[in-house]
Parts: C-alpha cells; structure tokens; sequence
C-alpha cells in the first residue's frame, strides 16, 4: 500500500479479510510514520519511494491511500 496517513484506516479493513488480502509493502515519505504504522500492522516491507516498491517485483496488487 502507499500512504500511511489515511492509509491507516485502510490497512485496518484489509486485516479484517486475512483470507483475501496479504499485505507485504508499505511505502510512505515519512519513514517515521512508515516504520511506526508497518509495526503496528507487522508489514514486512518498508519503502520511502513508490518507485522502488513498484519495481522490485514482490508485491502483486497496489493499493494507493
């Protein structure tokens, strides 16, 4: 997902379907915000710029917040 600000609210419908949505990325500009909000919802990785996240190849779906 990219944004974490209202994002939040999202990733908290997205854990409430665990059998429908895995979620494994999460980018922000604000690495503080981005560390604090990928700990509370244990997202595994961490991305400042979009770029990066959309072209390592481990996410299949992008949610934008």
């Amino acid at each position: 997902m990219v944004g974490a600000g209202i994002g939040r609210t999202h990733l908290k419908g997205y854990q409430a379907l665990p059998t429908d949505v895995e979620l494994v990325a999460l980018c922000d500009l604000n690495e503080i915000r981005l560390q604090e909000v990928a700990d509370a919802f244990d997202i595994p990785l961490r991305y400042t710029e979009y770029e990066t996240l959309f072209s390592d190849g481990q996410v299949d779906e992008v949610s934008i917040c």
